[in-house]
């Protein structure tokens, strides 16, 4: 009966082996540097692809300070296949812009800790939310917390929870990579989010 159908895994995994090509021999950060070379044009890339590769390499669970690395250009520029570079490298799952407070909350309890009920042992976790609009944060305060986030030690979040006279307390410190086609540190509102922000612009052939 399998013989009926085509097996599209078997092209995706043929069509990987093309990687090689473009991955140059060297230490993993040189390669992972390569590859994003070959996905993306920026305009100043020898300052700006050694900036997002020790960005999305560094060990979250060493850190007592952790930054937001914003990917801003117009559609095409390569910003997707940057951030899914980075989402891959810790085998995550991008998030889109329509993801919610309480769903990126509970992405990040449950992939920051090898054991998310004991909230004890981390592993390194890195957050990639795609396609960001100024608004979604602005008119949001949960969420702008959230990405606020930059020291471990100021890193909790207190919500209400569903049990009156009780909170919740979430803890939101995490490297975070977005992307998105509005210049967000332009906003007087995010002038917060700005100071945490490595923004990082992409351009396409014609700019």
């Amino acid at each position: 009966m399998s013989e009926d159908y085509l097996d599209y895994r078997l092209i995706r995994d043929s069509l990987a082996d093309e990687l090689e090509e473009i991955i140059v021999d060297g230490a993993l950060g040189e390669q992972i540097e390569s590859i994003c070379r070959a996905c993306a044009i920026l305009p100043y890339p020898d300052v700006q692809f050694p900036i997002i590769t020790s960005f999305i390499c560094s060990p979250v669970t060493l850190m007592s300070t952790a930054g937001c690395l914003f990917l801003w250009g117009s559609s095409g520029t390569g910003k997707s296949q940057i951030a899914t570079i980075a989402a891959s490298l810790y085998n995550a799952d991008t998030v889109l812009a329509n993801s919610t407070f309480a769903s990126l909350r509970n992405k990040i309890q449950q992939e920051r800790y090898y054991d998310p009920l004991r909230s004890e042992f981390e592993r390194n976790f890195l957050l990639v939310w795609e396609d960001i609009t100024p608004n979604l944060l602005i008119e949001n305060e949960n969420m702008l917390s959230l990405f606020k986030v930059f020291n471990r030690k100021n890193s909790r979040i207190t919500i209400s929870s569903q049990t009156p006279g009780q909170n919740m307390i979430f803890n939101a410190f995490a490297l975070k990579v977005i992307n998105s086609i509005h210049p967000l540190w332009t906003f007087w509102e995010l002038n917060e989010l700005k100071r945490r922000m490595f923004p990082m612009w992409f351009k396409n052939d014609n700019q």
